[in-house]
């Protein structure tokens, strides 16, 4: 597991595919430990990590995936909350220290606005900084002058920006920007040793799950939305339990959830937790 090895920051990459995570890990690691595939598949939060030494330092590079498509179906939520599980269990001990956004350079997208936000706001509660780095930018006379260009539709968003670094991940054929290539891993290299220096994000477990997944379905279905009362209470129980999720978690979860949606316990009951319904008073309003 990840999580084992103590004093590793935990640095997660996130943006819609194509945007650039994989070559930027291969870039920093100066090797080609990431694949890299412009389709390549896999589910929202779902997690790959890799141990890249920097300087002194070493640091695990989380390339993750984001949400391509506007918002995801039921099928779709309910496998992001296995992954989501997965993910945080991996990340429980040592936390997070540093969230990269990666964008291709060009406008700011509906995509990117909605991976920032599944990131930031639900997955970190706004507690984790975010540096943004800018790919795909080794046809730009000056990739710092892009930025400068550009970098006023971003506070516009209301997005919260440690650093950025404007980068071209690929040398190009013949080595024709092995100059930008070489200046990218530079730039790298300072921006993770000087916004890793605080201390990592490391909430309890089971609230975070709780408020996650919560957060995660209010902003998806929206309270009135007719999408979310398709999200059966059976499904979202048996998801957990298969997550092996404990009795008092899937509680948590799902009263989360249900207090969102005004439901019913019928899923838990079914599941033999209706000894411990009570709690769910309680755990109703945990953040």
């Amino acid at each position: 597991m990840p999580s084992t090895i103590p004093g590793i920051p935990n640095i997660i990459l996130f943006g819609k595919t194509g945007s650039g995570k994989s070559s930027l890990i291969n870039l920093i690691a100066g090797d080609c430990v990431a694949k890299t595939s412009p389709g390549a598949a896999g589910s929202t939060f779902d997690g790959q990590s890799y141990l890249v030494p920097v300087s002194t330092r070493t640091f695990r590079l989380w390339d993750t995936v984001g949400l391509n498509e506007p918002s995801l179906d039921v099928n779709g939520y309910l496998v992001a909350i296995e992954k989501a599980i997965k993910l945080i269990r991996d990340l429980e001990h040592e936390g997070i220290t540093l969230l990269m956004f990666c964008i291709r350079g060009g406008r700011i997208t509906a995509a990117a606005q909605n991976n920032y936000r599944l990131f930031f706001d639900i997955l970190c509660d706004k507690e984790v900084p975010i540096a943004l780095v800018i790919t795909n930018l080794e046809n730009q006379p000056s990739m710092e002058g892009w930025w400068e260009a550009n970098k006023k539709p971003f506070d516009r968003f209301g997005m919260h920006i440690v650093g950025h670094a404007c980068i071209a991940a690929h040398p190009g054929p013949g080595d024709v920007h092995s100059d930008k290539h070489v200046e990218t891993r530079q730039k790298m290299y300072e921006l993770l040793l000087s916004q890793t220096c605080a201390q990592a994000w490391k909430p309890e477990k089971t609230e975070w799950l709780t408020r996650l997944l919560g957060q995660l379905l209010e902003w998806n279905f929206g309270r009135s939305g007719s999408s979310g009362s398709r999200l059966g209470h059976q499904d979202l129980a048996n998801g957990l339990k298969r997550c092996g999720c404990t009795k008092y978690e899937t509680i948590c979860i799902a009263s989360k959830i249900i207090h969102i949606g005004n439901g019913r316990y019928d899923g838990l009951v079914s599941l033999g937790y209706s000894d411990e319904l009570d709690s769910v008073q309680y755990v109703r309003h945990l953040p």
